[in-house]
């Protein structure tokens, strides 16, 4: 049981600056994307929503030493490395999304970015390292030129022990 309410539901939504879905129109037989259960005023573009299904794992926190003759070389910790493959397969399907949506990758201007991480665990978490870790991802698949063009709105981190993933919505 993730503790989900829909009290909960309501903040989300709220601090991501967004409406809720509308849960009443969804056709089951209709294969949909995220971005299809939010319906948005004209007047503020509505955020491209993704999820990566996997449990968040920070770069910077457990880093390896290696020692080749006299250089010491400092790579991502283990848990990184297998989270990026992981991530690295879900990629295509969310580049995929982005260019039906008619964006243009990779986004070489500033890009507003708001995510919401859920843990697989109650532990204390880097917020900093979670965000550096999903914007180099966005490089490393293309989806952004460069992690410095990203622009952090708004950054959870919540627990669900069943479905830990990574949330994150994105708006030129």
């Amino acid at each position: 049981m993730s503790g989900w309410t829909d009290e909960l539901a309501a903040e989300h939504y709220r601090k991501l600056k967004m409406p809720p879905p509308d849960l009443a129109n969804i056709d089951p037989g209709k294969a949909q994307t995220t971005t299809d259960l939010i319906s948005w005023s004209e007047s503020k573009p509505a955020p491209l929503r993704y999820v990566i299904t996997s449990a968040p794992r920070t770069k910077k926190n457990s880093l390896r030493r290696l020692k080749r003759g006299n250089r010491t070389l400092s790579i991502p910790s283990a848990a990184y490395c297998a989270w990026h493959e992981r991530a690295l397969g879900q990629a295509y399907r969310i580049k995929a999304e982005m260019a039906a949506a008619g964006m243009a990758l990779p986004i070489a201007s500033r890009v507003t970015v708001v995510a919401v991480f859920y843990q697989d665990a109650n532990r204390r978490a880097d917020e900093c390292g979670y965000m550096q870790a999903l914007g180099d991802w966005l490089q490393d698949v293309g989806i952004v030129l460069n992690d410095y063009l990203i622009h952090w709105d708004g950054v959870e981190i919540r627990v669900d022990r069943a479905h830990p993933r990574i949330e994150f919505g994105v708006t030129l």
